[in-house]
């Protein structure tokens, strides 16, 4: 039983009464009575939104929920029983009380410090908190594990190897899904070995076993060893289902030949959980053989099996089984009939559209959960317009279905997909709507079209929307080179906190060339170098930078450079394009210290564009007489041009539709004052392959030509 359930008697023995709080009319005795009587809903969805926001009140609820907890109704008093334990724990005066934040840079706070500092003293109360029952109970259990890892991270060593795999072993899913990075600091072979053994053991629980398995595609518990193969091939035979169909999801996504006889013949198990794994493994093989199978599982009489089979069909087969699965647009099952209308929306069958309406109508959470998107997907395939009433229907009925009222998003951009411009007046006020989520998301759609219409709906969401519609819009409008809105964004720049946002207003301000930013974007460098949401920004800030020649900032990039690897490579390539000989001294420390041998050379070139070229001089001679890219780059580097060019004419004759080669060239005659060769060698370029308006707006080789008119149109077709 879980002490949550013993709490109320153990109270009443030791003489404890819980007493209600007094009569209290305050607006926070309002709030929180409304809230815990959603405690109750039928709405899970209003039960969690109740719970979050006792929780963000914390210790001033507790008396209200202390009522709750002791009263009859029995959902209220779970659910305040289990809020009471949260915000006792997360209050407790106890370092390791900061477990319970929900800050994701936990990592980079003094208290993640401190308790890192303790050292291996404060492992077995990490165990304690990892092992506890209860923790899984409340919203907060995932922070607590994940924050308890993340320290336990700094402290184990070769010695807790033992420990950390009976860890492994949890049924709890969080510790294999938190383990998998510890692990990847230990001997791999150790790790395999002990992943095989409990792959292998009859005795180790179906859950783990088969969760251990689905883990090893592309992780470290088994760097997609064939040893783990080889023992997915044995569990196809295991007595669990559960164990049987995740080997087959397994095999299926490594596309093992061995395993394909197997796989077919699993079509036809008891179990029709294995039978629809099997069927969706096959999905991964274009083997004729394949075909089989799945023909006879269209008459199978479980209708998850039939749906697979469909599902299936429209991965690996074509138009000529249309006929086949058209029949099934009137099965008994919805959920046959949506698999069947969307095979069929593939291929642009129009007879599909009334079954895919109407399998959007399902009041079945998780049937919507797993085939929302693709429902609305074969939708916009369809494209026919027909359906656009219907889903306005929807949007406008979708209080009553959960699921439906969460993915409205979705169905406006289906909207948008089908109905292009047209609807635009239609969709902008669902756009305005708070309880709208994701309404960024259909912003950013609305930003791809190709209409006169889009530019005022940005413009407005720039000026009235919230923090992530104004990113959507600046995106949208930086995607269409609407410069006229840079003093609109540059306003926001100032105004809004938001990493992402930021981030993406400085990107547009640096594409539209919008120079008077600069000092607000270069106050971006300033920031705490370990906080990795912010890490998009120092990009954007960095580029910026270079895009507008800031030299001055040169000394803090070669900081970041030095203190960050995320941001090494970058930063080096910019104080390469400042050109500020004030770093030269950094670079050369960077360089002593460096090991990684491409950052090393990185390096050496930008010296050699600083006027210190002796490194990248004893670098070229050891590349031999061959001309080659990159011994073009380091002449380049060193301002040996007609060298540069001698090699890259060499490369051209054998090569002349490489685009990056003819780009080089580009840049060889911008260096060379060459001008009208440079613009012709970058237009015929980006018809050869596509280049980044970054690349171009902040290569160094390509300054002498970045304020001349001409480059504005290259930057139009470029991504």
């Amino acid at each position: 039983m879980r002490l949550a359930t013993l709490l109320p008697l153990l109270l009443l023995l030791l003489g404890v009464t819980i007493s209600a709080p007094a009569q209290d009319d305050s607006p926070l005795a309002r709030q929180v009575e409304a809230l815990i009587a959603e405690l109750s809903a039928d709405e899970f969805t209003i039960r969690q939104r109740a719970c979050d926001r006792l929780e963000a009140l914390g210790a001033a609820a507790v008396p209200w929920l202390e009522k709750a907890a002791a009263g009859e109704d029995p959902e209220a008093s779970r659910q305040a029983r289990r809020l009471l334990r949260g915000i006792r724990q997360r209050n407790r005066d106890d370092l390791l009380a900061s477990l319970y934040t929900r800050n994701n840079a936990f990592r980079t706070t003094e208290e993640f410090r401190r308790l890192v500092t303790r050292g291996r003293e404060v492992i077995p109360s990490l165990l304690a908190i990892l092992a506890e029952e209860d923790s899984r109970g409340t919203s907060y259990s995932y922070y607590r594990f994940r924050n308890a890892y993340w320290v336990l991270a700094e402290l184990v060593t070769p010695q807790d190897f033992d420990l950390l795999v009976s860890l492994l072993q949890s049924t709890n899913v969080q510790h294999r899904i938190l383990l998998e990075p510890i692990l990847r600091s230990f001997d791999r072979e150790m790790v395999i070995d002990r992943v095989l053994q409990v792959l292998a053991d009859p005795e180790a629980h179906p859950q783990v076993r088969a969760h251990l398995v689905e883990m090893s595609v592309n992780t470290s518990f088994s760097g997609n060893d064939p040893r783990i193969e080889t023992a997915a091939l044995g569990m196809l035979d295991d007595e669990s289902e559960l164990v049987r169909s995740s080997a087959l999801r397994y095999l299926g996504i490594r596309r093992n030949q061995e395993g394909l006889t197997k796989i077919i013949a699993l079509c036809k198990d008891a179990s029709i959980l294995v039978r629809t794994a099997a069927l969706r493994a096959l999905r991964s093989y274009r083997d004729p053989a394949a075909l089989v199978p799945l023909r006879a599982s269209l008459l199978d009489p479980a209708p998850e099996v039939r749906s697979a089979a469909i599902e299936t069909l429209r991965s690996v087969g074509g138009p000529n089984f249309a006929p086949a699965v058209k029949p099934f647009l009137s099965d008994p099952d919805p959920r046959v009939r949506s698999s069947a209308a969307q095979f069929l929306a593939r291929f642009g069958d129009q007879s599909a559209l009334p079954v895919l309406l109407e399998s959007l109508k399902q009041r079945d959470d998780e049937f919507l959960a797993r085939a929302l998107n693709s429902l609305l997907d074969a939708i916009g395939r369809i494209g026919d317009e027909t359906a656009l009433d219907p889903l306005f229907k929807l949007l406008e009925d979708a209080d009553e279905f959960d699921r439906i009222r969460s993915y409205r998003y979705r169905i406006l951009q289906s909207i948008v997909q089908v109905g292009g411009e047209q609807v635009l007046p239609r969709v902008e006020p669902w756009l305005t709507r708070p309880d709208l989520q994701n309404a960024n998301i259909v912003l950013d759609e609305i930003g791809r079209m190709d209409s006169e219409q889009v530019v005022p709906l940005l413009m407005a969401a720039l000026r009235n929307g919230t923090v992530r519609m104004r990113t959507s819009a600046v995106r949208g409008l930086a995607a269409r080179h609407h410069r006229e809105a840079a003093p609109l964004i540059a306003t926001a720049l100032q105004e809004e906190t938001d990493a992402w946002f930021l981030s993406e207003a400085t990107k547009a301000l640096t594409t539209f060339g919008y120079e008077k930013a600069a000092p607000t974007i270069r106050t971006f460098l300033d920031g705490d170098l370990a906080d990795m949401g912010r890490l998009s920004l120092y990009y954007a800030a960095i580029r910026a930078m270079m895009r507008f020649h800031i030299s001055a900032a040169a000394p803090r990039v070669a900081e970041m450079a030095i203190a960050s690897p995320n941001i090494r490579n970058m930063g080096i390539d910019a104080l390469a394009s400042l050109g500020n000989p004030a770093v030269v001294d950094a670079l050369l420390s960077l360089y002593e210290t460096e090991a990684n041998e491409s950052t090393r050379y990185r390096i050496t070139t930008a010296l050699a564009r600083l006027g210190r070229g002796e490194l990248l001089e004893i670098r070229l001679a050891s590349m031999g007489d061959s001309a080659s890219t990159t011994r073009a780059a380091a002449y380049l580097a060193l301002g040996r041009v007609d060298e540069a060019r001698a090699d890259l004419a060499l490369l051209l004759k054998s090569n002349p539709a490489n685009g990056s080669i003819v780009y080089d060239m580009a840049c060889v005659d911008a260096r060379d004052g060459k001008t009208d060769a440079a613009f012709a060698g970058l237009r015929r370029a980006m018809t050869l392959r596509t280049f980044s308006k970054d690349q171009l707006l902040t290569d160094p080789d390509l300054a002498s030509i970045r304020n001349d008119p001409r480059l504005a149109d290259i930057l139009e077709k470029a991504r």
